[in-house]
């Protein structure tokens, strides 16, 4: 299988920001991610009208844990921090891609999160989101709608985490199904010509290993990237966690539907510490 052919529709990466997310850090790896694979970059800013609707409720307070007294939480105050985290998030989105010569655009909308993520991803091939939280007002904090956003997008869904400072090396998730054939080549482009790849291979037994090796030097034989196999009981949390740890990957990719890695995805989305790339 030639990687170059089954990634190249990977050509528009839409970045999802909203309150709860924006680490400068992440903009430069999808800046990397965007260069590897050849693509532009979609920055969506997402103002949520749940927020907005709430900072209209008079019985909505915020509490200083400082001095324990309750403040209102104006209308105003709220979209004028909106819109300064839209102006940094553009700010930085810019000054990333620009670095590394990546074309980009800079939007912003204003509905559910969950909802404009599936409209605007329907006009891309991979969306991005963080998965962390931050602080809105002073002592307001939000949590990044991850799951509600990845679950109605039928797109791939690379979910970043806070302190990630590259992707590389490249790991991946391979159990020889035709879907995680996929993976594997998405993974060998981003790897690179003359780097070595991760292919964490789930067998009971070596001769189970040795099967899923050949098969993967069967679909990277023309991608001029080398790798290493690590073989691991199950793909579940714990035993690639481990793996990750043990060869110091920067980014896992595994593959969507038709894959015996399917059932624990969730998992490996919400609770692994470097990045995930779910291909579909």
């Amino acid at each position: 299988m030639n990687p170059e052919r089954s990634s190249a529709s990977i050509r528009r990466i839409l970045l999802a920001l909203d309150a709860a997310t924006h680490r400068r850090r992440s903009f430069d790896l999808v800046a990397e991610l965007a260069t590897r694979l050849q693509a532009e970059i979609a920055g969506l800013f997402i103002e949520d009208t749940d927020l907005l609707r709430s900072a209209q409720l008079p019985c909505v307070r915020q509490l200083s844990l400082s001095t324990g007294a309750d403040e209102s939480l104006e209308t105003e105050a709220v979209e004028g921090e909106l819109r300064a985290l839209a102006d940094t998030a553009r700010n930085d989105l810019a000054s990333s891609a620009e670095l590394r010569r990546v074309k980009w655009s800079f939007s912003v909308v204003r509905g559910k999160p969950a909802a404009e993520l599936a409209g605007a991803a329907e006009l891309s091939d991979l969306l991005v989101v963080e998965s962390n939280s931050r602080r809105l007002t002073r002592y307001v904090r939000l949590n990044a709608p991850v799951r509600g956003g990845i679950e109605k997008v039928g797109r791939s869904v690379l979910v970043l985490r806070p302190g990630a400072r590259s992707i590389m090396p490249v790991a991946v998730l391979y159990d020889g199904a035709r879907s995680s054939d996929t993976a594997l080549t998405v993974a060998a482009r981003l790897s690179g010509p003359g780097s070595v790849l991760v292919i964490l291979t789930p067998a009971a037994v070596p001769a189970d290993e040795r099967r899923l090796r050949e098969r993967a030097a069967a679909c990277l034989d023309d991608s001029q990237v080398g790798f290493r196999c690590r073989r691991i009981s199950r793909a579940r949390l714990g035993p690639v966690r481990a793996a990750l740890d043990e060869t110091g990957a920067g980014l896992l990719v595994i593959a969507g539907k038709g894959s015996g890695v399917e059932e624990g995805t969730g998992r490996l989305l919400e609770e692994l510490d470097c990045p995930v790339l779910l291909v579909r």
